[in-house]
């Protein structure tokens, strides 16, 4: 009886050793498998970003829009705002720098893009719970909403969401008729 109490003794120790050492390796190599992952998928949006630099501006700001966009849609936030921070990059770029495909974009048209592209940074970091990022966003969307819409004054959170939260909707909607 000894013998089998030693036993049981020993397969109880290697078994917990066991579990332990799987949880601490599941956990630092489990997690960054999945910041690997995500990593990825921020590569894809980098990949799009660089094509633009090396086509042009002008030519390649529409697509790298719509990749953004779909981002903010299909992917985890952390991507999402990550690909909505280079669209402003380039929004940026395009106001500032380029002047010469103003024929192209106004700059009313770009403001506006900013407004929504802010608005809906908004959206994801409230996601992430990052409220200093939320209310960062949302005082910037309103500002580019006075610069793009001068008539029309957007003066709070609740009215510039409504009117994201209708726009996707119909570029939603727009998307399924096509």
């Amino acid at each position: 009886m000894f013998k089998n109490k030693k036993y049981i003794i020993t397969v109880t120790i290697v078994f917990t050793i066991g579990t332990l050492l799987g949880v601490i390796i599941g956990a630092k190599y489990g997690g960054a498998f999945i910041v690997l992952q995500q990593f990825n998928e921020m590569e894809k949006f980098q990949e799009s970003k660089n094509e633009l630099e090396e086509k042009g501006f002008a030519k390649c700001s529409a697509y790298y829009s719509e990749k953004s966009y779909e981002a903010y849609l299909q992917e985890k936030p952390v991507v999402g705002t990550w690909a909505l921070n280079g669209e402003i990059d380039i929004l940026n770029i395009l106001l500032t720098d380029h002047k010469e495909y103003n024929d192209l974009f106004s700059e009313e048209t770009l403001y506006a893009d900013l407004m929504f592209t802010h608005a809906r940074l908004s959206k994801l970091y409230e996601k992430l719970e990052n409220q200093n990022l939320v209310n960062e966003n949302i005082k910037k969307a309103l500002s580019y909403s006075n610069l793009a819409y001068p008539e029309y004054k957007v003066e709070n959170k609740q009215k510039l969401l409504e009117i994201i939260d209708r726009l996707d909707k119909n570029i939603a909607a727009s998307k399924i008729n096509q």
